[in-house]
């Protein structure tokens, strides 16, 4: 099978708020893996089942200076 990594980075001071379309990816009602930075104190924060609602439409936010990955 095929194993696809979205990443993104923000290197900002605040933190930044992305729509990302991963229809090409990600069928609704399908898993992800997601790890991102907390946006609170950064430490490393991993989501092992994401349940995608709204392939098209999917909300990232990422901490200042921090980012994220989404693992299919």
């Amino acid at each position: 099978g095929q194993v696809w990594y979205i990443a993104g980075v923000n290197a900002e001071a605040s933190a930044r708020k992305l729509t990302i379309d991963l229809s090409a990816f990600v069928k609704k009602g399908e898993y992800v893996e997601r790890y991102a930075d907390n946006l609170k104190d950064q430490d490393p924060d991993y989501t092992p089942q994401l349940r995608i609602t709204k392939p098209a439409a999917v909300n990232v936010t990422m901490a200042s200076n921090g980012g994220f990955v989404i693992i299919k």
